[in-house]
């Protein structure tokens, strides 16, 4: 069998950092054991996804690496999907509220601009937060607007109270 990891800087790193690391190999050969199913104690026997995974473990152990959780964050997180969400849902809203049919493809194209970008998904939380409020304001300057308009229109006779959009 041909040895599929080659370079065990990582593990040995991650190993010295481990809690219970006296140095021995006993610790190296129990995780060795436990990644491989049972199969081998020796690193150079191990499969490139054993090897994988248990540098995964080591990393999460120890704190230095991205846990599964934390992995899930930045662009791609939970709290950019809400404010992505929120952005499309406001962008929405100004188009209903103005009357004016849009598809989804025309809010995520809008929301991309304002971003920056070309994928809707590589707009940072934070940016995806101001476009939200902006196209919050937008909703709220347009209904003020149509009310001051409609009292006007009403004041002058072009109007009939209660007439308006």
């Amino acid at each position: 069998m041909k040895q599929e990891v080659t370079n065990f800087g990582k593990f040995y790193r991650l190993i010295r950092l481990m809690p219970g690391w006296q140095g021995d190999e006993e610790l190296k050969e129990r995780l060795v054991w436990q990644f491989t199913d049972c199969r081998t104690n020796s690193l150079r026997e191990m499969k490139r996804t054993e090897y994988d995974r248990m540098v995964e473990y080591m990393e999460g152990v120890c704190g230095t690496g991205q846990t599964k959780i934390q992995k899930r964050t930045g662009y791609y997180g939970e709290e950019a999907e809400l404010w992505r969400k929120r952005a499309i849902a406001a962008v929405f809203g100004f188009y209903r509220k103005i009357r004016e049919e849009v598809t989804l493809e025309y809010v995520k194209g809008i929301i991309c601009r304002a971003g920056g970008v070309t994928d809707i998904n590589r707009i940072p939380s934070a940016k995806m937060r101001e476009i939200y409020n902006a196209w919050l304001m937008k909703q709220r300057v347009k209904g003020n607007v149509d009310r001051v308009v409609d009292r006007e229109l009403v004041k002058f006779g072009y109007l009939e109270e209660g007439g308006g959009r």
